[in-house]
């Protein structure tokens, strides 16, 4: 309890600084191009792992990666940012 209390000042003190993740503004892997394109076609996370061989949790761990380097929130908005910053054509 006393390990999630001190999780929650920290996760606070960061948000409220706005201080953004390392790996925010890197360059996506091939890899990640691929899986944000697919998504950008609407295909899930089953889809994209089935159409590109991998495990679907590679699949969301690229997701992963994908929204802390577009700094988005959640697979749409990091499919708009995607598309915004001409990663992605649609």
């Amino acid at each position: 309890m006393l390990g999630t209390y001190f999780h929650e000042i920290f996760r606070k003190g960061v948000v409220e600084q706005g201080v953004a993740p390392l790996a925010q503004g890197a360059a996506l892997s091939q890899r990640q191009r691929e899986c944000l394109e697919l998504a950008a076609r609407g295909l899930t996370t089953e889809d994209i792992a089935s159409r590109l061989s991998i495990s679907v949790r590679t699949a969301q761990f690229h997701f992963d990666c994908i929204r802390t380097k577009l700094g988005a929130a959640n697979r749409q908005e990091a499919v708009a940012r995607g598309i915004a910053q001409g990663l992605i054509m649609t």
